[in-house]
């Protein structure tokens, strides 16, 4: 018993136990948007003509073989999940398949559970009711997509912070971006959207407004991915090119208090030398330093990117340096006792 609470006392111990669970729920929230509101099991909710939403990623694959032949959706997940893994082992590499392991092997389960048990399908028995025509009320799968999306962008999110990958058409994705030099963004996109429009001729013309909430879903889905991710920073760093260097970098350091680096930089065409400051700072500093810089030098060249973590003075202390002030706060031990006796005997 004393091991394992040594065990888990170690910090890198509590941060692989902390990112196991963030891939685990992850997956799970991923399964509960996909199996609860995008890809509910039609067969035993009555949902009359209702296909579900295909919003892409492998649940909208499952949505198109599930119409063709009948084959259940979270069947098609877990074997396309396989086969992406197995494919993400070979062509990316051992290290990115082990990030997506966890995620391969939970998710499908997750998503099973989640289609197949009553309990989880009483929401979407409501939500997509069927109408006169066999079709639930419009804005019902409006709303379904809406969370379905937020879910899953909810899931992906965590699992990301986590270290992990949920896998899927995200292997894809790089997949395409090693052989292709595409940005990963864009190969997500061409995926997830080719899986939509496949979608949308199979099931037909009366599918096309549902096609299009399918779009939505994925558009919130994207947009709450980068909101969990990196969304609840508001910490930016901005890369300033001028001439009037020291005068904005007075500003920087007089007016904002913030600490700035300065480097020498060469332009790429006339190869004329230039000085870099490089400065991190708040949300509610952004306004004011593009005004100062635009009343200093109109001509400036800035880059802003938006941070997920600092780390550092005046921003977050590193969990290292928090250990060991609490280290260094401790009673001194008797090597340390013995050392403080010989130097008062030499005083």
């Amino acid at each position: 018993m004393a091991k394992i609470k040594e065990w888990f006392k170690k910090l890198e111990h509590q941060r692989q136990i902390k990112n196991i669970a963030l891939v685990i729920v992850g997956a799970f929230l991923l399964a509960l948007g996909t199996g609860m509101f995008l890809t509910p099991n039609i067969t035993n909710s009555n949902l009359g003509n209702f296909e579900g939403i295909n919003a892409g990623g492998l649940g909208g694959s499952g949505l198109i073989v599930q119409n063709l032949t009948g084959f259940p959706v979270d069947f098609t997940v877990m074997i396309s999940s396989v086969l992406v893994f197995i494919l993400g082992y070979f062509v990316l590499g051992k290290e990115f398949a082990m990030k997506t392991l966890l995620a391969t092997i939970v998710y499908p389960l997750f998503l099973t559970l989640v289609i197949r048990v009553d309990f989880f399908q009483l929401p979407a028995r409501h939500l997509y009711e069927a109408g006169v025509n066999g079709m639930p009320d419009t804005a019902n799968v409006l709303i379904g997509g809406l969370v379905g999306g937020g879910l899953i962008g909810i899931g992906v999110g965590l699992a990301l912070l986590g270290g992990g990958s949920t896998g899927g058409v995200d292997v894809l994705a790089f997949v395409l971006t090693k052989y292709t030099h595409i940005r990963t963004s864009v190969t997500t996109f061409i995926i997830d959207g080719t899986i939509v429009v496949i979608g949308m001729i199979v099931f037909g013309a009366d599918y096309l407004v549902v096609g299009l909430i399918g779009i939505i879903s994925a558009l919130i889905c994207a947009a709450t991915i980068n909101f969990v991710f990196s969304g609840k920073s508001d910490i930016y760093d901005a890369k300033i090119i001028s001439s009037e260097w020291e005068k904005i970098n007075a500003y920087i350091q007089d007016e904002m208090g913030r600490g700035s680096t300065i480097t020498n930089v060469e332009g790429g065409w006339k190869y004329t030398n230039y000085r870099q400051i490089n400065v991190v700072f708040s949300r509610d500093q952004h306004a004011s330093l593009l005004k100062a810089i635009a009343e200093i030098d109109p001509h400036a060249f800035i880059v802003i990117n938006h941070l997920q973590n600092v780390f550092g003075e005046g921003f977050v202390d590193l969990e290292k340096q928090r250990l060991s002030r609490k280290k260094n706060n401790k009673e001194p031990t008797k090597k340390s006792e013995s050392n403080n006796l010989k130097e008062d005997e030499k005083s």
